[in-house]
Formats: structure tokens, C-alpha cells, sequence
């Protein structure tokens, strides 16, 4: 199967620097990609040149910020190093031949599940408490998807206050994903384009729907 379906991040299906973002220690690749600067902000065209012509971005066929979200290429590579360096290791008090790796997928960790099913604690909030409950997810993640969540979610059996709509940043076109509210301030919101990650991939997306939420405010609807 994989032979068909090709390379992709697990958290983030169209992230332009999977390849960089596997949760693996990075490796020395030859060509472009070993001269990219490791993390920063997306370097601007150098402009027009002297003859007028237009100029080519300054890192060539591999920019960082060459991702397709909102974010520059190049973290994984940066939190290696940054966690190898001695002051690093120092400053978080491990040892200075600590080596550290992606325990991400818990490999070699043993996992005892206490709680086998949630569906009746998020219940019993709703029923029992003043709290509110929002629950987000990044439409473009593979590992944890939209779908999964959504029908998690509906499967609380939770009275519908607002069926599945898009929500918009400006009130207009400007989209951020869609939502779906229910009673008892129980609300599913999807980010469009985001991955796993959220506030990584989408962090004006992020904010604004964080806010309205804590504000108690609804989020805009969409009009043509």
C-alpha cells in the first residue's frame, strides 16, 4: 500500500515539509535541501534586478516557508539540535551524554489504558456542570481525522443548537473551517488546512477562534 499512496506527514496530509517532519532524528540530504537554513522566517525575493528582470527567491527551489500552510520548514531538524546542546541539556537538568528521541509513538513505553471509554465523563460535564466544552481538530490531519471526531462527538447525543456550518474570520469568504454547536455549550469546530498541530500550522485561524470562544462569542457565518 505504501508503494501507492506515497510519502505524507501522518499529522498533516498536504504538509509540504513532511519529509522533514517525520518524527525521526534529521539526516544529511544531499543537494538544496542540505542548505536550507534550519528554522526562521520565510526569506523574501531579493526583488527586481538591475536589468528589471524579477529575481528568484533567495533559497532557490527549496525556500524555507516552503510549506503549504502558514508556518517555515525546518523544526524538526531545529528542536534535534536545539535539545543536543549542552546549555540546552544543562539548563533542563539532564545529563550531558542524555540523548534524546521522539517518544511520540511510545515505542518501548508501556501504556495502561484507566479509562477505556470517555463518552460518559464528557456526558456527565455536560449534564452536571457549568463548564464548556470545545472540541477542535485540524481537517488535514490523516492519524486523528475530522471524521473520527465528528462522530465521536454526535455520538454523545447531544441536542443539535446549530447544525454543521461553515465559520468564517471575517463574516464573508475568509474561511475558517466549519462547526457544529450543540446544547449544553458543547461545540465541534473544524480549521481548515490545519494538521495535527493547530496553532502550528493556522495561527491566525487558532487565534480567532480561541477567542471568540473564551469570550463566549459565536463565530461568523459565511455569505457569498
Amino acid at each position: 500500500a505504501e508503494a501507492q499512496i506515497g510519502g505524507y506527514y501522518a499529522y498533516a496530509l498536504y504538509d509540504a515539509c513532511w519529509y522533514q517532519n517525520d518524527l525521526n532524528p534529521p539526516h544529511d540530504r544531499p543537494g538544496p535541501l542540505s542548505a536550507r537554513r534550519y528554522w526562521g522566517p520565510p526569506r523574501k525575493s531579493t526583488g527586481r534586478t538591475a536589468r528589471g528582470h524579477q529575481s528568484r527567491p533567495l533559497d532557490g527551489p527549496g525556500p524555507v516557508g516552503g510549506a503549504l500552510n502558514d508556518y517555515p520548514c525546518g523544526g524538526a531538524q531545529a528542536m534535534f539540535q536545539w535539545v543536543q546542546h549542552p546549555d540546552v541539556k544543562r539548563a533542563l537538568h539532564v545529563q550531558p551524554d542524555a540523548y534524546f528521541f521522539s517518544g511520540d509513538n511510545g515505542v518501548g513505553f508501556v501504556y495502561n489504558l484507566t479509562e477505556a471509554n470517555l463518552l460518559p465523563f464528557y456526558q456527565e460535564v455536560v449534564r452536571d456542570t457549568k463548564l464548556r466544552v470545545l472540541v477542535y481538530n485540524g481537517d488535514t490531519d490523516p492519524d486523528l481525522n475530522t471524521f473520527v471526531a465528528q462522530n465521536w462527538t454526535r455520538s454523545l447525543g447531544f441536542r443539535e443548537t446549530q447544525p454543521w456550518r461553515p465559520w468564517t474570520l471575517d463574516g464573508h469568504q475568509y474561511m475558517g473551517g466549519y462547526v457544529t454547536r450543540y446544547a449544553g455549550d458543547f461545540d465541534f469546530l473544524t480549521i481548515r488546512g490545519a494538521g495535527h498541530m493547530v496553532p502550528e500550522y493556522k495561527p491566525r485561524v487558532t487565534f480567532e477562534f480561541l477567542s471568540k470562544w473564551l469570550a463566549g462569542e459565536d463565530w461568523l457565518g459565511y455569505k457569498p
